[in-house]
């Protein structure tokens, strides 16, 4: 039974200098051909090249420079409901990452995240909005308007390098906890576009706190930011979803915490700050468990993320909680995306 994450000893190590103050120097001239190969494929659609869709509503894309979690799934539920507060009706799209489906499709938050992906049916859940996923977002997009005609904008979840899908605003999620990892590009670095990109979007979300001065990032000036608030709420039983009690109930508890995610760190720490004794066993994102993955010598409550409650609800373990996460952005960011959407000129032409 896996409790720690299992990838070969390399992987942790490369990951560790992407998070560290320098680069594996090796890696550069990697590095340099990979960012070489993004600026021309960038170049591409914005030539006109390489075709751009833009579809009949504004789409709003939430993306991250960094491979990995950054957050972007709560963002993505603060800005629909943020927009939703501001008179839009937004649907969403979605990867579907970690499913097996391979056509562009409509999800519920009754559909296996095992065919739809685990971020997906969580959104469908928590929202209870139409979402569509796809690898080809343009025809996910086609499909959720032509479902859901009363759809007025579209959010995309995690789709800043699907340039393929135009877009009327770009709103970057920053985890301040790992930043921007060492500035360099893969295989060197953690990102997947340069930092200069960041001058380029119309605005940026923040969360966390650095954990190491190198961690801070220097934000673009003039650009419209915001802080993102994520609060923990209370457990919910997975069996019939029954609330019991409040965190200070949970205080001074042992509890296995598991979580399948980009940075399961984030979670356990969270649990520990609560007050929680935490025995911690991360798993990889998107990981697909099976009920042995639970089973553990002691009895002790089971707490999940809500990504990964999700892919476990169907196991019926009365020990298994799952932990919700409320977001919310400020009424100033919000109210800046809100206009930002009303472009005129609808979608952006670079």
């Amino acid at each position: 039974m896996p409790t720690a994450i299992d990838r070969p000893a390399w992987q942790d190590a490369l990951i560790a200098r992407w998070y560290s103050a320098h680069p594996v120097w090796l890696l550069i001239p990697f590095a340099w051909l990979f960012r070489w190969v993004v600026a021309v494929r960038t170049l591409g659609f914005r030539s006109g090249w390489f075709a751009r869709t833009c579809l009949p509503v504004p789409v709003l894309v939430v993306g991250n420079l960094v491979v990995g979690g950054a957050g972007k799934t709560p963002a993505v539920m603060a800005v629909v409901q943020a927009l939703r507060a501001r008179g839009l009706n937004p649907g969403v799209l979605s990867r579907g990452y970690g499913g097996s489906a391979t056509a562009p499709r409509l999800v519920t938050a009754a559909d296996d995240p095992a065919v739809c992906g685990d971020e997906a049916v969580l959104l469908a859940d928590a929202l209870a909005v139409p979402l569509a996923i796809g690898a080809r977002r343009v025809a996910a997009g086609q499909l959720l308007l032509q479902a859901h005609p009363a759809v007025d904008c579209l959010v995309c979840d995690d789709g800043l390098q699907h340039l393929a899908l135009d877009r009327t605003v770009e709103l970057v999620v920053i985890d301040r906890a790992r930043g921007l990892g060492n500035g360099w590009c893969l295989p060197a670095g953690p990102l997947r576009e340069p930092v200069s990109r960041l001058e380029q979007v119309d605005a940026l979300l923040l969360h966390g706190r650095p954990s190491d001065p190198h961690t801070r990032v220097t934000l673009p000036a003039g650009i419209p930011q915001g802080e993102l608030s994520l609060v923990m709420l209370p457990p919910r039983r997975l069996t019939d979803n029954q609330q019991a009690g409040d965190w200070a109930a949970w205080q001074g508890r042992t509890v296995h915490a598991v979580a399948g995610i980009g940075h399961p760190e984030r979670f356990f720490s969270a649990l520990r700050a609560l007050g929680l004794i935490v025995h911690a066993h991360p798993f990889p994102d998107h990981h697909a468990f099976c009920l042995e993955d639970l089973r553990f010598a002691e009895a002790w409550p089971i707490l999940l993320t809500s990504k990964d409650a999700v892919k476990c609800r169907g196991f019926q373990l009365e020990s298994c909680w799952s932990v919700p996460l409320q977001a919310q952005l400020p009424d100033s960011l919000a109210d800046s995306l809100a206009q930002l959407m009303e472009r005129p000129d609808g979608c952006q032409t670079a």
